[in-house]
């Protein structure tokens, strides 16, 4: 199939999209997300001429071919067919599908299921495809577009787009929608809301969504320099969605919001001086945050190293990052962010573990099948991500230490990924625990390997034995 694709795309004598190219893409993009074949499929792609020695351009051109998305982040399985490919309904029609009555909501990132993010989702794939079509759609009533300065909604929809599924097309077109609206408006409020997911495209596979993602700075950037001409001394300016944005609930309260001129220091010395390495090479933007908030490290090649930072500044961007985190309800967001927070440790006397802690008791109190639900929903790899969460956990804090504890005698059958990425855990920060505490640890995996009784779960003995011989 792939070669009768590629032999379809080579022959000069057929339109640049035929029927038959069309219905091979389709047929590949739906095996590639079969369960039981899916990993040999995308095997098979990425060892064919489709993929390997392509250039990048190449690369994405291939993934609109094939409606495919072939060098995902690691943390993120590939997209489904259904979220990926272009319904065969009208953008009329999708339009009209779209529910006219509609909840009280505020923001696309509440922690409430949304009536019309589906629908609306679908309509704006549809739109991507026609400039015409795009103006119709970002003008349509139910976005609320002529409010979008006051309230989270109309940006919140478009993030969680780009966060999202989606091809690499729609997840840029998603991003410029944004930059073309604050390019329009002469008086914008503070947008810091959109440094994380900026951060989060930043880190995107796809080279047309990092140069959105750049463009996108370079506004916000030039945005910040207006406002602070324009500003009173001493004064600043309202937070756009700062009460609204996770929803009218606790999310949204947990946040700490910076300071206006942290938001102009933190797109100005840390996102902009490395912008152009960033747009090249998703590994950037992890390297360069993290470089930049640790205490005198340096990244390579960069232009405004962490030991030029004030403490003060590199302590507010860091708890907001991890604040944003764990309020956030794209899981997606979650995993690509987590390594940065969690590789950056601490900054002065607050630690990545004390600032986490909350998404890692929250996790783990709504138990695994709640986190495999959702993980299937926001088709994240649950093992992967449940991993990065135990990233998190410190062996120099005493609620980190008690967390692995509660989970390794935990009896629930349940939770065996939960048990596995504890004990992986464990094994990782063995050396760095206090002498009791890892005297009371192998106390704890004997017991559980040897049990006296046959009261303890067969899966944590073999997890308990395999940790005691590493």
């Amino acid at each position: 199939m792939l070669n009768a694709l590629q032999d379809n795309r080579q022959d000069t004598k057929l339109p640049q999209k035929s029927k038959l190219e069309t219905s091979l893409a389709d047929t590949i993009s739906r095996l590639a997300d079969v369960k039981t074949i899916g990993h040999i499929v995308r095997d098979v792609i990425e060892c064919s001429g489709i993929h390997t020695g392509l250039a990048e351009s190449d690369v994405e051109q291939a993934e609109n071919t094939l409606s495919l998305n072939l060098n995902p982040p690691i943390e993120i399985r590939a997209e489904k067919p259904e979220d990926m490919l272009t319904s065969s309904e009208s953008f009329e029609a999708l339009v009209n599908r779209i529910p006219t009555q509609m909840d009280d909501e505020k923001s696309f990132l509440s922690h409430a299921e949304s009536c019309v993010f589906g629908s609306l989702s679908e309509a704006f794939a549809s739109a991507c495809q026609s400039p015409e079509d795009l103006d119709k759609f970002c003008n349509l009533p139910v976005l609320r577009k002529p409010f979008a300065l006051n309230e989270p909604f109309f940006f919140s929809f478009f993030i969680r787009i780009w966060c999202g599924p989606s091809v690499q097309a729609v997840r840029a077109a998603a991003i410029t929608v944004i930059l073309n609206y604050l390019r329009e408006q002469q008086h914008i409020p503070n947008m810091q809301m959109l440094l994380p997911y900026i951060i989060y495209a930043l880190a995107d596979p796809s080279n047309a969504v990092r140069n959105a993602a750049a463009q996108l700075t370079l506004a916000l950037d030039q945005s910040c320099s207006r406002i602070a001409l324009q500003s009173m001394p001493n004064r600043d300016q309202e937070t756009l969605g700062q009460d609204q944005f996770y929803g009218q609930g606790k999310e949204s309260k947990r946040v700490s919001w910076l300071a206006e001129e942290e938001v102009a220091s933190l797109i100005g010395k840390i996102l902009v001086p490395n912008l152009e390495e960033c747009r090249l090479d998703a590994a950037q933007i992890h390297l360069h945050v993290t470089a930049c908030l640790k205490k005198g490290a340096v990244s390579k090649g960069s232009k405004q190293h962490g030991s030029g930072l004030k403490t003060s500044l590199r302590l507010s961007v860091f708890t907001t990052l991890c604040h944003h985190i764990v309020s956030t309800p794209l899981y997606r967001v979650k995993a690509r962010l987590l390594p940065i927070v969690t590789r950056v440790g601490s900054v002065g006397n607050t630690s990545c573990s004390k600032l986490m802690m909350p998404l890692l008791d929250k996790t783990w109190s709504e138990g695994q099948r709640r986190l495999e639900k959702i993980c299937e929903r926001q088709q994240i790899d649950v093992l992967q991500f449940a991993s990065c969460l135990m990233e998190i956990v410190s062996p120099i804090d005493k609620d980190s230490i008690k967390f692995l504890q509660n989970i390794s005698i935990s009896c629930d059958p349940s939770s065996a990924i939960f048990v596995k990425t504890c004990f992986q855990r464990l094994c990782t920060i063995w050396s760095d625990l206090k002498h009791q505490s890892q005297a009371d640890f192998a106390n704890t995996m004997l017991e559980i390997a040897f049990p006296t009784t046959s009261d303890n779960k067969d899966f944590k003995q073999t997890e308990a034995a395999s940790t005691l011989q590493k």
